[in-house]
């Protein structure tokens, strides 16, 4: 378990940063719209993130979680037992009764919300790689011409930085 959670710190704290941004700070780095989905899939925002989306990814995160908190507060019983020689125990355990009360109907609707928002957070990720991709492509524009006099190419990068 600690490797695995050393190997999650090591991609959220070295290997996102490099995929979001150029070697150099100023290379144009196509980004992959499947893997910008990926990362979403398993991190919500994360894919926005990856795709200098920074404000959609942000919001996503929040909002996603709070749903997820919202929708499973219900169903958990928060149990904190204090005894003078077992410190502060914490027992998490699912209730008998389910739809028993009002509170559980609205967390089961929170639950559905919460999937129908992640999957517009992995649709959006895409889009957000794509768009990406395609405003700096408009930005950014090659150029290769034949000039008849002199017999040579010109061949040039046209761009607005």
């Amino acid at each position: 378990m600690k490797k695995i959670t050393a190997f999650v710190m090591v991609l959220l704290v070295i290997a996102v940063p490099a995929l979001c941004f150029g070697m150099d700070g100023i290379t144009f780095v196509r980004k992959d719209p499947i893997l910008a989905a990926a990362l979403s899939w398993y991190i919500p925002g994360l894919g926005q993130l990856y795709s200098d989306a920074v404000l959609r990814g942000a919001i996503f995160y929040v909002v996603e979680n709070a749903l997820l908190i919202g929708a499973l507060v219900p169903f958990l019983e928060l149990k904190l037992d204090v005894t003078g020689n077992m410190g502060i125990g914490v027992d998490l355990k699912s209730k008998d009764t389910i739809f028993e009360s009002n509170d559980q109907r609205v967390a089961l609707a929170l639950g559905v919300t919460l999937v129908v928002v992640h999957i517009i957070n992995v649709v959006d990720a895409v889009n957000s790689a794509r768009d990406y991709n395609k405003n700096y492509e408009d930005t950014l524009r090659t150029n290769l011409q034949y000039d008849v006099e002199t017999e040579s190419v010109i061949m040039g990068v046209q761009g607005r930085f």
